[in-house]
């Protein structure tokens, strides 16, 4: 009796870890990027910590006001969450993943940009303008990962 209650007892840990364990890796932290004046992008600073390399991967999300409209995609766009790859050092990035939503939350449209990126020569696709956008992002990312 005592060897079956330790195993349902063992049982019921081992579930509840794997929630906690699960909760934990879903966990999001939005922090906003200030110095853009129209526009609301936030990025994902969760997990930034593991990067030591110059090769950063990071989530935003921009709400769209007003929605976007994209031919390919049959709702308005009303969010933006995109998964980037960015060379701090080269100041060069890619997209690897962009998720549009619709007015409920509800993903829209799922783009998947991952390819065979062991040729460095090919591994990013766009420079980061001094100024830009993405030029802020990663202003923000650097701050956090510098802290």
């Amino acid at each position: 009796m005592l060897k079956m209650q330790n195993k349902i007892l063992f049982f019921i840990l081992f579930i509840g870890l794997s929630n906690f364990i699960s909760a934990q890796s879903k966990h999001e932290n939005w922090v906003k990027v200030d110095s853009l004046e129209s526009e609301s992008i936030y990025v994902n600073i969760q997990g930034l910590d593991q990067f030591k390399e110059d090769d950063i991967y990071f989530w935003t999300l921009e709400d769209n006001d007003p929605p976007l409209v994209i031919e390919s995609v049959d709702s308005k766009i009303y969010k933006t969450k995109t998964y980037y790859l960015v060379n701090k050092k080269l100041k060069k990035y890619s997209l690897m993943e962009v998720i549009y939503y619709d007015n409920r939350n509800n993903v829209a449209a799922d783009f998947s940009y991952k390819r065979n990126m062991d040729n460095a020569k090919y591994k990013y696709n766009y420079p980061i303008i001094e100024g830009s956008s993405m030029d802020k992002v990663l202003n923000l990312v650097l701050k956090q990962l510098n802290k």
